[in-house]
């Protein structure tokens, strides 16, 4: 079976979306989920960088 590494790119509410794909599909928990530090390019304790699992995948 071949792998696919998946790449989503979310301008803004990544954590949202995060939220929502790990409902959707089974198996999916979240890994980890970098927040933008003072004087960062967005909010701060925005998400910055998500990386979750799903469908069993490491």
């Amino acid at each position: 079976m071949q792998k696919i590494t998946p790449f989503l790119w979310f301008d803004d509410n990544a954590e949202a979306a995060v939220e929502f794909y790990t409902r959707i599909f089974p198996d999916s928990r979240v890994l980890n989920m970098d927040r933008h530090g003072p004087g960062g390019p967005a909010p701060r304790a925005a998400c910055s960088w998500p990386s979750l699992s799903w469908l069993a995948s490491p």
